[in-house]
């Protein structure tokens, strides 16, 4: 190995080393789903014995390391460094419970359970059945929720709940009790309690409240108790040019199409009360059916005093990279909102195969949008790209291509 390069290759490495301790004193969790703010944490249920996350120092999460509580049907159990794998030869059903201590309590509330584990066996026979009790001690625990997930199969995934966890504030304990199908082995990595706040894309303030567009017949955020950093507003659908048919479930609606095609919604919300006149940052959450390559999706956002004096306050294009599952996107541009504005209404239109799913819209105020390479970066990532430019400018190939070498 020529000197020069065996130069570049030690100081990428130191580099990077300095870039990874950053981060950490950062107080930054890489990989969990939502994030959580020092004024409403997410509690982690960690599994291992040394969970890379519990060495890290992040005032947005509460860690907590916890050990095995019971198991049945499986032939063997294993912990290793940051997972703990069930085992069990070939396909059969069996059991596995977690323990946490808590120490002290965690505000009470009710918070989405989320589960990042992988096993083998289809999904689709292996759903799994978790249970969460909690209580002041282990003698004491309670029943605080049911809840029926779908692995991904021998990829990891956090997978959220649909139905909320309830805690309480002298909980000290809490209990993660699993069965279930499975083929060959059952493998935990974490558990997470976060609030259903936190599942939205950005957080606000009580002087600039985020504003949820939220679309279903009775979808859990008007439900649910009101917060003085969040306003939600209620919208209904109506199906457009091409569009089969439409249907409002409880927490999303649906519009149809006959196989391929391009068809238009349109969702309109009457703003009691109104919204803070201003620029927003808008996202959009919705799934469709269809190659993603060819179902990027227009939408239109109109805004006015009356249904019938509406003025277009913002176009954008998104396109969802996942089919058939949800998806957070923000517009590349921002909506202006007007004061005396009392209607909203968005119209899309695209392509899709069957069908597109809309769950809400959601508005953020103040601040320029993001471009797409930042919102596609993440702080990790804009760390490594940062030590790769320094690096290539002291030499005449970027390094990238000598690590690829």
């Amino acid at each position: 190995m020529k000197p020069l390069t065996l130069f570049f290759m030690m100081v990428k490495a130191v580099l990077l080393a300095l870039a990874g301790s950053s981060l950490g004193h950062a107080g930054v969790i890489p990989g969990l789903p939502v994030q959580g703010s020092a004024e409403r944490p997410v509690l982690l249920l960690e599994l291992g014995s040394e969970p890379a996350s519990s060495r890290v120092e992040d005032k947005t999460a509460r860690v907590v390391t916890g050990e095995i509580s019971g198991h049945e049907g499986d032939t063997s159990i294993q912990t290793d460094k940051d997972e703990i794998s069930s085992l069990h030869p070939g396909f059969g059903s069996w059991k596995v419970g977690f323990r946490f201590k808590l120490g002290s309590g965690f505000p009470a509330g009710s918070y989405t359970f989320w589960a990042r584990w992988r096993q083998g066996g289809d999904p689709a026979v292996c759903v799994q059945a978790f249970e969460v009790w909690a209580g002041p001690d282990a003698s004491r625990l309670e029943l605080r929720g049911s809840l029926s997930m779908k692995p991904k199969g021998w990829d990891y995934a956090w997978i959220a709940a649909e139905t909320p966890v309830a805690l309480k504030a002298d909980d000290a304990v809490i209990e993660v009790r699993d069965s279930g199908a499975g083929h060959d082995a059952k493998v935990f990595d974490a558990f997470l309690l976060a609030s259903p706040l936190s599942a939205l894309p950005a957080s606000g303030t009580p002087d600039k409240p985020v504003v949820l567009l939220d679309l279903g017949k009775a979808p859990a955020f008007a439900a649910a108790e009101k917060n003085n950093t969040l306003q939600v507003q209620l919208g209904e659908g109506t199906a457009g040019s091409g569009a089969a048919s439409i249907l409002t479930e409880k927490d999303e609606v649906q519009v149809f199409h006959q196989g391929f095609g391009s068809w238009d919604a349109d969702f309109r919300f009457a703003l009691k009360p109104e919204i803070a006149p201003g620029q927003y940052r808008m996202f959009t959450r919705y799934k469709s059916g269809g190659e993603v390559s060819q179902v990027a999706q227009n939408f239109t956002v109109k805004a006015g005093a009356q249904p019938e004096q509406l003025a277009t306050r913002g176009d954008f294009v998104l396109t969802n990279t996942t089919p058939w599952e949800y998806q957070w996107l923000e517009a590349p541009v921002t909506v202006t909102v007007l004061p005396g504005d009392h209607w909203l209404e968005i119209h899309n239109t695209g392509k899709a195969d069957g069908a597109k799913v809309f769950d809400a819209f959601f508005a953020e105020a103040g601040g320029a949008a993001r471009r797409l390479d930042e919102r596609r970066t993440s702080p990790g990532q804009e760390s490594l790209s940062g030590i790769d430019q320094a690096i290539a400018g002291c030499q005449a190939a970027p390094v990238s291509a000598r690590w690829q070498g």
